[in-house]
């Protein structure tokens, strides 16, 4: 999850991020439906708040193939080591504007 919603506010430049995702499901289909979501409306929801297609992120879900660990941390300003054994994830040393908006509202959230 942390992944997907490093991702939404990417590609928002962090105006939205996974919480919009839950809220629309909630109103949409709990709210006005009284029921819940298929994998399907969760999927075309978190593009529709992202704004893009997620087709790689979704890959990850539903296939064994390797997650881009540092691609995806990197988008919350982190860098993350996966060399060894064990992730070492620390801030990234000089984070560009959108990567240091990111962190900074992903830590007081």
């Amino acid at each position: 999850m942390l992944l997907l919603d490093f991702t939404i506010r990417h590609y928002t430049n962090n105006k939205q991020s996974l919480d919009d995702v839950i809220r629309k499901l909630y109103n949409r289909f709990y709210k006005d439906q009284d029921r819940g979501f298929t994998e399907k409306e969760l999927r075309h929801t978190c593009e529709i708040v992202a704004g893009v297609k997620l087709d790689e992120l979704f890959d990850y879900v539903y296939t064994t193939k390797a997650l881009n660990y540092t691609k995806y941390f990197n988008y919350g300003g982190l860098d993350i080591d996966t060399s060894s054994d064990s992730f070492i994830i620390k801030p990234v040393q000089q984070p560009d504007a959108l990567q240091a908006s990111i962190l900074k509202s992903w830590l007081s959230e």
